[in-house]
């Protein structure tokens, strides 16, 4: 059985995308504050446009727009490169 260890890149690549949680938190930590605060600020709005959504849908609606918000924002904090480069 082989194993691989994970490089810096893969792991920051994947915290990134763990951050994105609570979207914005992936992009501050690769150093995209613009970016990152702008998704802060997004995430409420999205949030009220999908309970919106609920009214007219049924919450059928709702649910993929929050998860490809979601799934967008964690994609992009886990491709792009960092901004600052880190020492350890």
């Amino acid at each position: 059985m082989s194993y691989r260890l994970f490089t810096k890149k893969e792991i920051r690549n994947d915290l990134a995308a763990i951050l994105s949680i609570v979207p914005g938190l992936g992009h501050l930590y690769k150093g995209y504050f613009g970016i990152g605060i702008l998704f802060v600020i997004c995430t409420p709005i999205v949030l009220f446009g999908a309970l919106l959504m609920v009214l007219g849908t049924f919450g059928i609606g709702t649910m993929a727009l929050i998860l490809i918000y979601w799934g967008c924002a964690a994609m992009h904090a886990w491709r792009i490169p960092p901004k600052h480069h880190h020492t350890a």
